[in-house]
Parts: structure tokens; C-alpha cells; sequence
């Protein structure tokens, strides 16, 4: 008898990870990059409980769009082109968030910075 469990495993693992690690890495066949963006590093040492918060960034068709597990109030949108070193910025209510038109960027910097006085950074 054969013993398929390792192909078998192989194979499962490869269709659970490759098609999410393709969407995050490539936009030039039309598939969105996503970057689930992290609080920003106030330089403590100290443990933290894990946040309930997931913010995550949408970068489709030179759009950004930007959801939040729990809304924050007012925010404000800071993208940073890491080639060119163009700069866009909105702001937007977390509550009912619009897409942002940033234009077309191959890889960037985000940070959005919430009214109660959180940050969130991301990249593609």
C-alpha cells in the first residue's frame, strides 16, 4: 500500500498559502495588495495584552481602502511613496470609511493616525 499522507499535506499547505501570499505581493494582474497595518512601537518593553483593533489597508485600481474592526472616530491618511518620496494625505471618518484615490505607487508607506490618539503603519 501507498502512503499518501505526505503528498497529500503538501499539497494542502500549498493551496492554503500561496494564493494569499500572491494577493498580498502583486497588483500588476489586477489582484490587491493587502497589508494589515500594526499599532505603532511606543518603545515599551513591558507585555501588552493583544488588541482586539485590525485595521487593514486594501491598495485595488490606485484606490486605498481602509477597515476597521473598531471604529475610531476621525482619521488621517499619510501615504509616503518609498521610491519617489511623494506624499499623500486625507482624512476620513473610520466609522464610515471612502475609498482614497492615491494614484498609481509600486511600493509605499502608510500611517493613519485615529482620534483617540492611536497610529497604525503599513507597507506594500
Amino acid at each position: 500500500m501507498i502512503n499518501l499522507t505526505k503528498p497529500i499535506f503538501i499539497a494542502a499547505f500549498l493551496l492554503t498559502v500561496a494564493p494569499g501570499s500572491l494577493a498580498e505581493n502583486s497588483n500588476r494582474s489586477g489582484n490587491p495588495r493587502i497589508t494589515i497595518m500594526k499599532p505603532r512601537d511606543k518603545g515599551s518593553t513591558r507585555p501588552r495584552v493583544p488588541s482586539a483593533q485590525e485595521v487593514i489597508c486594501n491598495y485595488i485600481d490606485e484606490y486605498v481602502y481602509i477597515t476597521f474592526s473598531i471604529p475610531e472616530g476621525e482619521c488621517e491618511f499619510f501615504l509616503t511613496d518609498l521610491k519617489t518620496g511623494e506624499c499623500v494625505y486625507s482624512s476620513f471618518d473610520s466609522e464610515n470609511p471612502e475609498p482614497i484615490y492615491v494614484g498609481h505607487h509600486e511600493t509605499a508607506e502608510v500611517t493613519v493616525t485615529t482620534a483617540n490618539d492611536h497610529t497604525y503603519t503599513g507597507s506594500w
